[in-house]
């Protein structure tokens, strides 16, 4: 979550509860303000595990931690407070891979509006899964497992588009994103029908599309700077990985 993630009316916490599960909550803000780095969530029907009910409880979370849950649980002096009353908090797992629906139609590798993609139709990292979001048939059947979030990973390529995290809800992909653009998907996919058609030719696209990347990134950056040099091509591809070569967007690989 971003520094600023409680500035908003309404809060969703993913936090550690043990270690295979979280804790989703949604609570209206207090108007008490207090450390940013802890919080206590009061007055909640907290169900802490199947059959364990807390009908009016308090749950206290430091520094992404959860140290204290219970009735009778005193709330720190310094902790922001969020008044939990009517609603339920319950613990969930995160499903950190779940395969993304395939968007309608074929992906043209060099039409764009924004400019050219690139020539290979299984390198796409200028796609965005919440763009096509859409909750998966599963849903009830993943909740009813204890699952409460997913990592939604796109399905197919070799430079895949952007993940997204979303709660598993009923209202909708749109209203349940959490966060998009999570990460850059890639994958050693192999094309059994073109190129390339190896392990080893995947990892060598994989190679030189991140050194396309960094070399678009250095020509925009002289034509930005050197006044009457001529405009470089655009390469929606080639761009959409610029936060991944600058450190500021993880690349997450499938195993």
């Amino acid at each position: 979550m971003p520094s600023p993630r409680f500035a908003s009316r309404l809060l969703v916490a993913v936090l550690a509860l043990t270690p295979v599960a979280a804790l989703l909550v949604l609570v209206p803000r207090t108007a008490r303000a207090a450390s940013l780095d802890v919080h206590a969530i009061v007055n909640a029907r907290i169900v802490s595990a199947p059959g364990r009910v807390i009908e009016r409880g308090t749950i206290v979370m430091r520094d992404g931690v959860i140290t204290a849950v219970g009735a009778n649980v005193a709330v720190p002096k310094d902790a922001r407070v969020w008044d939990g009353d009517s609603l339920t908090v319950y613990p969930g797992m995160i499903d950190a891979c779940v395969f993304a629906p395939e968007a309608p139609g074929a992906r043209a590798a060099t039409a764009s509006p924004r400019g050219a993609a690139h020539a290979l139709a299984t390198v796409h990292p200028e796609s965005r899964v919440v763009e096509s979001l859409v909750m998966p048939d599963s849903l009830a059947t993943m909740r009813a497992a204890g699952f409460a979030v997913a990592h939604f990973v796109p399905r197919r390529g070799i430079m895949r588009g952007t993940s997204a995290i979303a709660g598993l809800s009923d209202a909708g992909a749109t209203r349940s994103v959490m966060r998009a653009d999570v990460a850059q998907v890639a994958s050693v996919e192999i094309d059994p029908a073109g190129y390339p058609g190896s392990l080893q030719g995947s990892i060598a696209v994989i190679r030189q599309t991140f050194s396309d990347a960094g070399w678009y990134r250095n020509v925009w950056a002289s034509y930005r700077t050197t006044p009457g040099k001529p405009r470089p091509e655009s390469n929606v591809s080639l761009e959409a990985l610029a936060p991944a070569i600058a450190r500021e967007q993880p690349v997450w690989f499938l195993a």
